[in-house]
């Protein structure tokens, strides 16, 4: 065994799987006797055999399985029979499971997929041929045909490719071994659970118990040198399991009766038929096979089952009979003692003799019972009971003279309660006319108590409806509240939500202010670059001036060529110069342009902060309503408290009306005591009269069979007994009403108290309720208030910083308006330098040219000298045009002083300007209306242009006159 026994479940049944290994057929170890014995073992005891070997199936693998010819020789079915053939040994057998181990042939077939069943039927077909070989190799595989019907196939590659692996396979872990040889186990392992069944032997399914003897069965067989004969082995197990439930039934059996305690036949008699059915229950379950082993047994266990009941019941007759002697001796010295008393009497002895017969019965049991008790009670009557009737008999006269002794006195008695009852009559005459006024007087009172309370309860539902309202109001308040708070957050939300984007374009405006500053640096870096070179440049021009003086005389023609080049210089390097002028101005252009929409943006906030702080004068104006509603509300719990006050007033009214009437319910319940207590004394001397009364009765039926004259006396006083009777009891009914009216009465008393508490507790309850509502309403109604100033300060705190904001950034903006101005001062300096530069230049050409002395010569210089003159005007006035560019339409009048109008109003071009009507009618176009503008553009042909645009604003229409009419203009 390689392993405990494994639980495995097949359908609903449960069942223990045992791994058996018969290490291989034909070992070093082995002779072919002791193989073909423990293959005849693995054959009888397993329900499926797994043969395995390496390779395919060929010759020499059938050949190692020739010792399956041999099993008929060492297994038989039955003793009788000589040999068992191949057929029947497989009704027999288990299911065969050929394993094909380190396979490695491609099972196919003509290109077809071939089974490795197929491949195993194929192989044990029969081969063509003669001979006794061939016929001998037929026979081994007709003989694994028949012996093993259910037969199947399985293949299994090599686990590992390399031979060294292969000799430390224990070493590997199952999942590094090659896919098919995984695949291949797993499904060999499914197949084996799967079709792996309990071992059955016909029809019979083998049990632990059963599996050991069958095998011990095999063992003696095999080691006494015999052939294991399944029937013989078969007998054996049935045999010793029948035995082994023989056993079983007949301890369940014991064990009832020994645990039952019961001594009545039929109470034994039952227990023996549960017994026996449980007894032979799980004999049926125990036992195996339906033979005469099974018979026997069956036939073994009734016999037992009876003599052991038989034995059971004639033990326990034997001591029921002893206890039943022992309890009639100890009932009859009882008895005797009972009777020798002085003052005994039949009763009592009947007493006696009930209670010994009770204790007889519940203690004995057993057919002699009740026997031995008649001859008790035969005995008695002739002893001890005889002796007490006649000591009955004497005392019976004794106390008949006794008795008309006192018949006399009891007559006199008579007398004497009727006058008493006819005083008790008149009492209760009066007794219930005191009834009948206190009953009305109770009624009135109830009647009374209930209108008032009815009033009262009225008074309850209008408090009640009036709490209601309150309450309903209340939860209004607090849902307007809610809303409201709900609605301030919003508002709180956007506020901070627009500060954090005035945070954020506050930031964008300063970055682009800084860019803006850098961009300025850089200018003015480029305008000092620029003032360094035009020094370079007179310096340059001195040296120029002393070598022309020098060589004026040598080199005229030298002269006119410099000349020449230094104009052509001078030209390139002013066009270099304005262009990088009119670059910096288009710059300064674009950062104003920034600047006036940054301008823009500040005011749409300072709009959208205005708007705020409108929408929270229009929230301070609803918490004032708010105010004024939570003062109404105020105002209506005033008057609810003033009505529950009134109601408290009412309240204590009543519960003084309440004690008066307490008061005079005691005092009528006093009453009504001493009434019950007089009546309780009369019923209790009634009573005694109706005992007397008794009494007498007695004497009289006793005295009637002496006399018959005392009998017809004692008629009349039954009479008049009777009728003394009804009286009394007529008085006991109405003592009965009396005490039901007093017992109403005192419900209704306490109803009614229990109410007014109930309703003193509801009122506390309402008070309790309504004050803590107040409280409540009061402390959400001055937290919310307290809330909403605190979100309101907030609001006005940020308002204030945001406006700071804004005023710092209106600062800021002004001072880079003031750089602005300060460096177009410089450019406009600059400009002036370069004309007067300019201007000596052509100073300069003139003086050479006069070295000619040529008369046109000097009519050049003079009109150089007028140019150089207008040109200086021209730079004066664009100076003070960009002095006055501080005023607000700061980029109308820079535009006007654009470097392209300078660059077309240079000296060169100086005729071609146009008249001072048409510069003033440039100069007024900052005045005109919007519909003015769009007319100029219309004349101009760009209204299109304006029409696709969407609103524009003046600003924007301005804009596009500069950008088109007076670029026009410039350029005419």
């Amino acid at each position: 065994m390689w392993s405990m026994p494994l639980k495995k479940t097949t359908g609903e049944t449960e069942y223990n799987l045992l791994l058996l290994d018969t290490e291989g057929i034909d070992a070093y170890d082995q002779t072919g006797t002791y193989s073909i014995q423990i293959f005849s073992l693995a054959v009888l005891l397993s329900s499926l055999f797994v043969y395995n070997q390496m390779g395919g199936i060929d010759e020499a693998a059938l050949d190692q399985l020739s010792l399956v010819t041999e099993l008929t020789k060492h297994i038989r079915l039955r003793a009788s029979e000589h040999r068992s053939t191949y057929a029947e040994l497989g009704q027999h057998s288990p299911v065969f499971l050929w394993l094909l181990r380190d396979f490695y042939l491609d099972l196919s077939e003509e290109g077809e997929r071939v089974s490795p069943r197929d491949y195993l039927e194929s192989a044990l077909q029969p081969i063509a041929g003669e001979g006794r070989a061939i016929a001998a190799r037929n026979e081994i595989r007709d003989s694994i045909r028949a012996l093993f019907p259910d037969r199947h196939c399985f293949t299994l590659v090599r686990p590992l490719n390399n031979e060294h692996d292969l000799q430390h396979l224990d070493q590997f872990p199952f999942d590094s071994l090659r896919p098919e040889f995984q695949a291949g186990m797993d499904a060999l392992t499914k197949f084996v659970f799967d079709r792996t069944k309990p071992k059955q032997l016909g029809s019979n399914i083998m049990t632990g118990p059963m599996f050991v003897s069958l095998t011990q069965s095999f063992l003696d067989a095999i080691n006494a040198g015999a052939v294991p004969t399944l029937a013989n082995s078969w007998q054996n197990v049935e045999e010793s399991e029948c035995r082994r439930a023989y056993d079983v039934a007949l301890e369940l059996y014991i064990k009832a009766f020994t645990k039952s305690s019961a001594v009545d036949e039929e109470a034994l008699r039952m227990i023996h038929e549960t017994a026996v059915t449980d007894a032979f229950y799980i004999f049926d379950n125990e036992a195996v096979g339906s033979g005469a082993a099974r018979q026997k047994y069956e036939k073994m266990l009734s016999s037992a089952f009876k003599k052991h009941y038989e034995e059971s019941m004639h033990k326990i007759w034997t001591e029921a009979e002893l206890k039943c002697t022992r309890m009639v001796e100890m009932m009859d010295e009882k008895l005797w003692a009972v009777c020798q008393s002085s003052d005994v009497s039949l009763g009592q002895v009947f007493e006696a003799l009930n209670t010994f017969l009770e204790d007889y019965d519940d203690a004995t049991s057993g057919p002699s019972k009740w026997k031995k008790f008649r001859t008790f009670l035969q005995n008695s009557l002739k002893g001890s009971l005889l002796g007490v009737v006649k000591r009955m008999n004497l005392q019976s006269q004794t106390d008949s003279v006794s008795f008309q002794m006192k018949h006399q006195s009891l007559e006199d008695r008579l007398i004497n309660a009727e006058k008493q009852l006819e005083c008790a009559k008149r009492e209760m005459n009066d007794w219930r006319n005191r009834y009948e006024l206190l009953t009305e007087e109770a009624k009135s009172s109830e009647e009374a108590s209930a209108a008032r309370y009815l009033a009262l309860e009225k008074m309850y539902d209008s408090l009640n409806e009036k709490c209601s309202l309150a309450s309903h109001q209340l939860e209004i308040s607090r849902k307007e509240v809610s809303d409201w708070r709900a609605s301030y957050e919003v508002v709180v939300t956007e506020r901070k939500t627009l500060e954090e984007q005035l945070n954020v374009e506050i930031g964008v405006l300063r970055s682009r202010c800084s860019s803006a500053e850098g961009r300025l640096a850089a200018s003015q870096e480029q305008l000092q670059s620029a003032k360094e070179e035009v020094h370079e440049w007179r310096r340059k021009y001195d040296l120029a001036l002393e070598e022309l003086h020098i060589t004026s005389e040598r080199a005229a023609a030298i002269c006119e060529r410099l000349n020449r080049q230094a104009q052509d210089r001078q030209d390139a390097l002013l066009n270099e110069y304005f262009s990088n002028i009119a670059r910096k101005e288009r710059e300064t252009n674009d950062v104003k342009s920034k600047v006036e929409g940054d301008e823009r943006h500040i005011a749409a906030l300072q709009d959208r902060l205005e708007d705020q702080e409108l929408k929270i004068c229009s929230q301070e104006e609803e918490m004032s309503r708010l105010r004024l509603e939570l003062r109404q509300i105020h105002n209506i719990v005033d008057i609810e408290k003033a009505k529950a006050i009134s109601m408290d007033k009412e309240l204590s009214i009543l519960k003084q009306q309440k004690h008066y009437l307490e008061d005079k319910l005691n005092l009528e319940l006093k009453r009504s005591e001493d009434a019950v207590a007089k009546q309780q004394q009369s019923e209790k001397e009634m009573k005694l009269a109706v005992g007397r009364l008794e009494k007498v009765h007695e004497e009289i039926e006793s005295a009637t069979k002496a006399r018959l004259e005392a009998e017809r006396l004692a008629a009349e006083r039954l009479a008049a007994q009777i009728s003394a009777e009804r009286r009394n009891e007529v008085l006991v009914r109405e003592n009965d009403e009396l005490s039901r009216a007093i017992h109403t009465l005192q419900d209704l008393e306490r109803d009614t108290i229990s109410r007014m508490r109930s309703m003193d507790r509801h009122l506390e309850v309402r008070d309790k309720e309504m004050g803590e509502l107040l409280d409540s309403a009061h402390k959400q109604r001055a937290d919310t208030l307290n809330v909403l100033e605190s979100l309101l300060d907030t609001e006005r705190q940020a308002c204030a910083e945001a406006n700071a904001r804004a005023e710092a950034l209106s600062v800021q903006l002004q001072s880079v308006q003031g750089k602005l101005d300060s460096l177009q001062q410089k450019f406009s300096i600059a400009r002036l330098n370069e004309t007067l530069l300019d201007g000596r230049l052509r100073i300069c050409h003139c003086h050479g040219e006069l070295g000619g002395k040529s008369p046109s010569s000097g009519k050049r210089a003079r009109l150089d000298d007028s140019v150089l003159e207008d040109s200086a005007n021209y730079v004066l006035m664009n100076a003070s045009c960009q002095m006055t560019a501080r005023k607000p339409d700061k980029l109308s009048l820079v535009s006007r002083c654009s470097p392209t109008q300078s660059q077309c109003d240079t000296p060169d071009k100086l005729d071609n300007r146009a008249s001072p009507s048409d510069s003033k009618e440039s100069d007024d176009y900052m005045r005109f209306t919007i519909p003015r503008l769009r007319q100029e553009l219309s004349k101009a042909g760009i209204l299109d242009e304006l029409e696709q645009m969407k609103s524009p604003t003046k600003k924007e229409i301005i804009e596009l006159y500069e950008r088109h009419v007076l670029h026009k203009f410039c350029t005419a």
